[in-house]
């Protein structure tokens, strides 16, 4: 994987000003070319009422990566993902700025034990996907299972015994499973979904496999448990 000097990747980036305080790995001097380098084309309003929860998959900035194409990547940045928006942050120094998400493949929060990653590209006009949402990748084998996060803004919210209104950030998440023809499947965290997304012929022996191997459908990672026995089937077949 190359990785190019900061300043040299994010040149392919739109951003703009936010105002937040921490460090990167960016200098004053390259933050100032990138914004002359770029327009700005998202603008933030500070918010003049209260507003409960945020807009954020990852509310504290996160080490990671962005991902510039197949084979470019950034150093490593703090990044959050706004899934309001649909767009990854960055901090630098008092500042944030947001990239919008036709200027990169992707990016990765690292995590412990587990990376965090989303990627575009994807397509599904049923499901309001195009080829710049980014979904969080859950699974990239010869099916995919994906979580697609959103957020809404309600407002005039009433609050429990009182008279007062506010605006609340709702979070909304989607699952979908991809299969090789690029079809896509949303299903629910459950057994009944996730074995109806399959051709009825090898939905019973996922569905012993899962219990010979005490798998919850309802987790994630014994979700892709079970997905990686199906693309070992198939390879089989």
């Amino acid at each position: 994987m190359k990785t190019l000097p900061l300043f040299i990747s994010l040149i392919f980036f739109t951003v703009v000003s936010m105002g937040y305080a921490q460090d990167t790995n960016f200098t004053d001097a390259e933050i100032n070319q990138i914004i002359e380098s770029l327009s700005s084309d998202y603008i933030y309003a500070s918010q003049s009422r209260d507003v409960t929860g945020n807009p954020y998959l990852n509310p504290k900035f996160t080490r990671g990566k962005i991902q510039i194409n197949r084979n470019v990547e950034t150093g490593v940045m703090f990044l959050r993902f706004n899934t309001e928006m649909n767009i990854v942050e960055f901090m630098q120094d008092q500042d944030y700025y947001g990239v919008q998400p036709n200027k990169i493949n992707g990016f990765t929060l690292f995590g412990n034990p587990d990376n965090i990653v989303l990627k575009n590209g994807f397509m599904s006009d049923d499901n309001d996907i195009n080829r710049t949402t980014l979904l969080r990748v859950i699974y990239e084998g010869g099916v995919k299972l994906v979580a697609h996060h959103t957020t809404s803004l309600k407002e005039n919210i009433a609050s429990y015994g009182s008279a007062t209104k506010k605006d609340e950030y709702v979070d909304h998440t989607n699952f979908y499973i991809i299969q090789s023809s690029g079809t896509f499947s949303e299903v629910k965290l459950k057994r009944k979904d996730i074995l109806r997304a399959f051709d009825k012929d090898v939905r019973d022996q996922l569905s012993n496999y899962a219990d010979e191997n005490n798998l919850n459908f309802d987790e994630e990672a014994d979700i892709v448990k079970v997905l990686k026995h199906y693309d070992e089937l198939s390879s089989d077949a």
